[in-house]
């Protein structure tokens, strides 16, 4: 059966840089009486696990910032890209950076489909690791 998670990421006020819509904090996890309410508000931005984990064992999740190789490819070429959902094929891609940044919020990704042999390793995601962006 398919495992349906999300991780989430709390926007932060733009005026005094506090973060924005939590309702109460337990162990430095903040909590929402209704999180899909305030997602739909804006307030926080949902990333949904993609059911696949990199070569560490760590979950990976769209936003994600990963480094992968093909081994199949001679050179053994490093890729660095950002995990996005292609709306128009339906699918998780890793997409290059420079193709994540002239297409965001487009939904129509080119990028390169997950395979088992692409030994990828997460590096951080898009929201806490803004730098990983930079090439």
């Amino acid at each position: 059966m398919r495992e349906i998670k999300f991780r989430a990421w709390v926007l932060q006020d733009e005026v005094d840089g506090e973060h924005i819509a939590a309702e109460y904090m337990e162990d430095d996890v903040e909590s929402f009486h209704d999180p899909l309410y305030e997602h739909k508000q804006g307030n926080i931005v949902l990333m949904q696990f993609i059911e696949q984990k990199d070569s560490d064992g760590n979950e990976i999740y769209e936003g994600d910032v990963v480094i992968w190789y093909n081994p199949m490819i001679e050179t053994g070429e490093r890729m660095t890209g950002v995990v996005v959902y292609d709306t128009k094929q339906a699918t998780y891609k890793k997409c290059p950076i420079n193709l994540y940044k002239a297409n965001a919020g487009d939904g129509g990704y080119t990028g390169f489909e997950f395979r088992w042999y692409d030994n990828i390793k997460v590096l951080g995601n898009i929201y806490e690791n803004p730098e990983l962006l930079q090439n």
